[in-house]
């Protein structure tokens, strides 16, 4: 009977089925309306300038202010045409994939038309934006972690061009320590010659030496403080989660 009902409600609404959707492209352009005015009213959000660099002053992770507990802590960011290639290190859980995510995702926000999550924040116009994140295999096409690996920054290399933000998380780490640094070398070097903005998170410190051979590289690492626990007699780690100059002094991943 259900079924019966329901066939004859879709026959009777078959022939406006085309108000139907532009009704609802309508009231969907206006919910997006609506969350642009309530983040640019009611949450601490800035207009963003569109410009030939990078900038964001005190940016925030847009999703985690809003899930977390805790207050998220700011980062700058900045990127322009003399200096493109950022490498950040630093060790696990120190906030370098979620930083990131944060640049893509504000990146989008901006080029949209929205209101972005900082004090201050200018953007260049990208054409695409590509990621590689993840360490993840694929069984249904029967690729191992490296070979996913491979397959996305082939793409990448591919595709990019000097308007495209790059975001990199770790490339490597699928194979070998010594492989893996010689594959990073040499996808940074091209990515160099393009001057696309990339954004290399690594843990592989042989790759901060680039600033010394290319000018538009610069190395930023995510700091941490260490203090000794006298009830565990063993020393304790604080993440501080702030992005600083220069690279790690931490000589391993997970401290």
């Amino acid at each position: 009977m259900t079924n019966i009902v329901v066939k004859e409600v879709l026959g009777s609404i078959r022939d406006q089925i085309g108000c139907l959707y532009k009704l609802t492209e309508a009231v969907s352009l206006l919910d997006m309306l609506l969350s642009f005015a309530n983040s640019c009213t009611l949450s601490n959000y800035v207009r963003p300038e569109f410009t030939d660099t990078l900038a964001i002053k005190q940016g925030r992770h847009p999703i985690l202010e809003k899930i977390c507990c805790d207050t998220p802590v700011p980062n700058n960011t900045y990127a322009s045409d003399d200096s493109n290639f950022i490498v950040i290190t630093g060790p696990n859980m120190s906030g370098k994939s979620t930083y990131l995510r944060q640049i893509a995702m504000v990146q989008i926000m901006a080029q949209i038309g929205s209101y972005v999550p900082a004090e201050y924040a200018s953007f260049r116009i990208t054409n695409q934006i590509f990621s590689r994140i993840g360490s993840d295999d694929d069984m249904e096409t029967n690729s191992s972690t490296f070979m996913v690996e491979m397959r996305e920054i082939n793409y990448i290399v591919q595709n990019s061009t000097d308007k495209s933000l790059i975001i990199i998380d770790e490339l490597g780490r699928g194979t070998s320590a010594e492989e893996g640094v010689g594959i990073c070398h040499s996808v940074c070097e091209f990515l160099l010659g393009i001057k696309a903005f990339t954004f290399f998170v690594t843990h592989f410190i042989e790759l901060t030496n680039l600033d010394s051979l290319y000018p538009n590289v610069e190395n930023y690492c995510f700091q941490i403080q260490r203090s000794f626990n006298t009830d565990w007699n063993c020393e304790k780690i604080i993440y501080t989660h702030i992005l600083a100059k220069g690279k790690t002094m931490e000589k391993h991943y997970g401290t």
